[in-house]
């Protein structure tokens, strides 16, 4: 396998398609390649070859290679050579071209003229931003399922749009199978799992340093979330250094006079607003802008007991403490209401 995984790079490193089969004629005219001597390859494969076995192989198992890069830069201080403004790393986002035409086009578009005369014109999205976030842990296993390691994370709110969790391992050599879960209330008051994501945690001593992902495919809804592994017989694993991460999202509007202004939010029952903004959205990117400032948070309405689900906490108890008095003053009058047995 790696020599598939040098193959790969081999030839994306020399910008060559044709690199891996001109290796192969050199060995065979030469008795020695190039593949061998600069990019340590003992067997050249062929480029389908390369193809049937990395295509299976998901992206996420390169991540650790770049945290461990990543660690290294930062622990001799090379990052520190691009910081910018307010602390912040100065980096260069890549484009990915998802939509291209010769015919529809717009005044943002950008615009690449070829040879016979013609005109593309194509949109760049680029990557946000991640927002990280360290949450409080707690171990939370229960002595009763001694097989079952589980941490308990709090978050600062509910409701974060998070998108990957990774964590630090001190254990050098395991396998395992983690799942990330929060609990939710339901009618009833009961509290049900729901599932935000899963992954397969390896690690190896020659892995030693990076961090494990794992993809959240459903935000939480919640401020507790629990990550939880079965560690068979083998003895639990140690981690740390939690961290979890959501993109960064900017709020672009205008105001007539510098006031006060305000900005609600909470109320998942409001319909987003439909306005014609968008038409002046190049305007709006163009534009000198002005950064605000968020004043102190303020709770508008406090939570009442009315609201949230049916039989949900305060709301499931008073249901049943009345239900129970009720169904002892019905027994009462049928009690009475029954003839007396006589002697």
């Amino acid at each position: 396998m790696e020599d598939f995984g040098l193959s790969a790079f081999a030839a994306f490193f020399t910008q060559s398609p044709s690199f891996l089969a001109h290796q192969r004629a050199m060995q065979t005219a030469r008795g020695a390649n190039n593949a061998q001597s600069l990019f340590g390859i003992a067997d050249i494969p062929c480029d389908n070859q390369v193809r049937v076995m990395l295509d299976p192989v998901p992206p996420q198992t390169l991540y650790p290679v770049y945290d461990q890069i990543y660690d290294t830069l930062r622990a001799h201080g090379i990052l520190q050579l691009f910081r910018g403004v307010h602390d912040s790393t100065l980096i260069a986002l890549d484009g990915t071209w998802y939509h291209a035409s010769q015919k529809i086009h717009c005044p943002c578009c950008s615009s690449l003229e070829h040879a016979n005369g013609q005109t593309t014109y194509y949109l760049i999205e680029h990557t946000s931003l991640p927002r990280v976030v360290e949450p409080v842990v707690v171990p939370a296993s229960d002595p009763k399922q001694p097989r079952i390691s589980r941490w308990s994370l709090e978050l600062p709110r509910r409701s974060l749009p998070l998108e990957e969790l990774r964590v630090m391992a001190r254990t050098p050599l395991f396998e395992r199978e983690v799942v990330l879960y929060e609990e939710i209330h339901d009618e009833r008051g009961a509290r049900n799992p729901r599932s935000l994501g899963q992954a397969r945690w390896i690690r190896t001593p020659e892995q030693a340093g990076s961090r494990l992902v794992l993809t959240i495919s459903s935000p939480p809804v919640s401020d507790r979330l629990f990550l939880e592994t079965d560690d068979g017989d083998n003895p639990a694993i140690d981690l740390h250094g939690f961290q979890l991460s959501y993109p960064v999202t900017r709020l672009l509007f205008k105001v007539n006079e510098p006031a006060d202004f305000f900005l609600y939010y909470g109320n998942r029952e409001t319909a987003p607003p439909r306005y014609d903004l968008v038409l002046a959205a190049e305007q709006f990117l163009v534009a000198e802008r002005s950064i605000a400032k968020a004043g102190p948070e303020e709770q508008l309405k406090g939570s009442s007991w009315t609201e949230g689900p049916p039989l949900a906490g305060v709301k499931g108890i008073l249901f049943w403490g009345v239900l129970v008095l009720v169904v002892i003053a019905l027994l009462a009058v049928i009690s009475r209401l029954l003839p007396k047995a006589v002697d």
